[in-house]
């Protein structure tokens, strides 16, 4: 379909359809759609028109949402949204279960949609053309992408499609570091998780070798390594601005294709500062390593990401540090997982904080000063507390001329227990008594006695509080001695019975166990009690007795010879026998364990572990032998 081309009704989908976006796809349509806050999405939906792939593009919808529900919300991926329908409230879009994708029954062969946000600046190939980009921001936009594939990897996902029209930008990047032209990775139509038997799918051009051989011939099992390989095919392209060389769909090794662009790094190698010139050499390593014609010998996405990062910080345009605490917490899969979860965390904390409102209300009420629930008390209640924080106003009367007493009837059934004797007062002495001391005011009790003084008027009768300056003493009893008032002694507070110790729960990295031979690492280079003020040294060790299996990973790590179980890898799992460390780079980690081992000048113990590919927080079998070196700094 063409942009202007008729497209029939939605249905109760609540979108408004505008137009047909352009695309090379042979498995979808893209129709560009607005919601009801006018926000801009788009319709992918299945071509059904050639019954011969009709099937498989029904498929590719359902297998993307599968995939992204899984791995969404991540900044390099594409966001999928759920449907909204018309007459669908709020309330019910916000709390109800989401629908992703649905059947447009007034289509012509009711085909799949899904609806996902709109990239509006364009995909790489676009962005590069012909041109080269600078060595920098090639590096820059391809440690992106493998952070992403990275991210997925870890996740089980294989892209299996990976090429330049796959990767969308916002806006396109006019420079490094530019926060807002992240690449984001999209169409998941082909992923599969790794290690099933898939046959082999995706675009020819950007294929791994081995992916060309078994083409429509055989199933393969799914490796994370066709990724990476056609990332290599990637950063070659950015380099030189020329895509691989198509022949009529017959094999090609790329051979030719990774020595022009070594070539090409070497006729600038003379340029730019010693530094430049050593990351230069060791990015023509990274591309040989990527396009290596064995899987096993090719990094891991996340050793990619590294390493690239590690070639910014000596190309002079270094990662800000943020985004590498970012990369440690992506690698340690926490922020991920917070962001998948935050609807939910939200969801909650609210019904948290209502419980606790609901249980603990009672307990805060009684806490309040009485001023405050006062006015939930009786009147005469009201009028009492009155009293008794004013009174001392009144202790001039002493001197006064005595009062007269006003007889009243005497008080009912429900008066009594409020009474006090009203008498009428002269006017008072202007000599005041500041050489009277102030007097202890008792708490009144509302149950009459034969002590309790008697009120002439009822405060239920009238309905009003009396005033205090009729307030006095019956003459035909002593008056009362008056105390200085004396603070109440603050209770000391309760002491808590101590609560049980919570028994300590396994560590996430704990070892598995493990059915089957494994085989031994030997490591191999740098020799025991090595030193060296080198910053960039290569560690390398071998296995033996077993191969490795696929879905175990090296895991070279570091650690403090004192504290043997915190152990810390400075490059992340893979399966190649080899990793480079730059330790200048390192002393800069966010890790302080990485980095107080870069700067301290003592020797450290390194060792390479088993881990699990999936996830290497589960350690397969730990570290068998262990090494000495020292970093003497620069």
């Amino acid at each position: 379909m063409h942009e202007s081309q008729e497209h029939p009704s939605l249905g109760d989908l609540n979108y408004k359809a505008h137009r047909f976006l352009e695309t090379d796809s042979k498995m979808s349509d893209i129709l560009l759609v607005s919601d009801r806050r006018q926000r801009p999405l788009i319709l992918k939906i299945a071509r059904v028109d050639q019954r011969a792939r009709a099937d498989v593009n029904r498929e590719a919808i359902k297998n993307t949402v599968n995939w992204l529900q899984a791995l969404q919300p991540y900044r390099g991926l594409i966001t999928m949204h759920a449907l909204e329908r018309k007459g669908m409230s709020p309330l019910r879009a916000w709390f109800g279960q989401p629908a992703y994708y649905t059947v447009l029954h007034q289509w012509p062969g009711t085909p799949e949609c899904l609806v996902m946000e709109y990239i509006s600046g364009g995909s790489l190939s676009e962005f590069v053309g012909n041109k080269r980009l600078s060595v920098n921001l090639a590096l820059w936009i391809v440690h992106y992408i493998a952070r992403t594939l990275a991210y997925i990897h870890r996740h089980g996902c294989v892209h299996r499609d990976l090429k330049p029209e796959n990767i969308l930008f916002h806006v396109f990047p006019d420079s490094v570091n530019n926060p807002k032209a992240i690449p984001i990775l999209i169409d998941f139509g082909v992923a599969a998780r790794a290690g099933e038997e898939k046959f082999v799918s995706g675009s020819r051009l950007w294929m791994a070798p081995e992916l060309q051989e078994a083409y429509e011939l055989r199933p393969l099992p799914v490796d994370p390594a066709w990724d990476v390989y056609a990332l290599g095919l990637i950063l070659c392209y950015l380099l030189t601005g020329r895509r691989p060389r198509r022949k009529n769909y017959e094999y090609q090794s790329y051979d030719l294709f990774r020595e022009e662009t070594i070539a090409l790094l070497e006729r600038d190698a003379d340029k730019g500062t010693p530094t430049a010139r050593a990351a230069r050499t060791h990015l023509q390593e990274l591309i040989t390593r990527a396009l290596d014609q064995r899987p096993e010998n090719r990094p891991t996405a996340q050793e990619f990401a590294a390493e690239t990062a590690t070639l910014l910080a000596d190309m002079g345009t270094p990662l800000p540090r943020r985004e590498l605490l970012r990369m440690h917490l992506e690698q340690s899969d926490l922020l991920p997982t917070l962001s998948r979860h935050q609807p939910k965390l939200v969801g909650a904390a609210c019904v948290a904080l209502l419980l606790l409102l609901v249980l603990f209300f009672p307990a805060l009420r009684r806490a309040l000063p009485a001023s405050w629930t006062v006015a939930a008390r009786e009147p005469q209640t009201v009028y009492a507390v009155a009293a008794q924080q004013t009174l001392p106003a009144v202790v001039d009367v002493v001197d006064s001329p005595p009062p007269t007493t006003t007889s009243t009837p005497p008080a009912t059934a429900d008066d009594q227990g409020a009474s006090l004797t009203v008498t009428s007062l002269p006017p008072a002495a202007s000599t005041p008594a500041a050489t009277q001391p102030p007097p202890t005011l008792a708490p009144w009790s509302q149950t009459a006695s034969e002590d309790t003084p008697t009120l002439a008027r009822s405060m239920r009768t009238t309905g009003e509080p009396p005033t205090l300056a009729a307030l006095t003493f019956a003459i035909d009893e002593p008056a009362p001695t008056l105390a200085p008032l004396t603070p109440t002694p603050t209770p000391s507070p309760p002491t808590r019975t101590p609560r049980p110790t919570a028994t300590a729960r396994p560590s996430a990295t704990a070892a598995l166990s493990v059915t089957g031979p494994l085989g031994n690492v030997q490591l191999l280079l740098p020799a025991t009690e090595t030193s060296s003020s080198q910053p960039r040294v290569e560690f390398s060790w071998q296995i033996s007795g077993q191969a490795l299996a696929a879905d175990h990973c090296f895991e070279l790590v570091f650690w403090d010879p004192q504290k043997s179980a915190d152990k810390r890898s400075p490059v992340g799992a893979g399966k190649s026998t080899r990793a480079s460390v730059n330790f200048a780079v390192l002393a800069n980690s966010s890790d302080p364990l990485l980095s107080n081992l870069a700067q301290s000048k003592r020797p450290f113990h390194w060792g390479v572990r088993l881990v699990s590919c999936a996830s290497p927080q589960q350690i397969i079998r730990d570290v068998a032998e262990a090494r000495a070196y020292t970093y003497e700094g620069e």
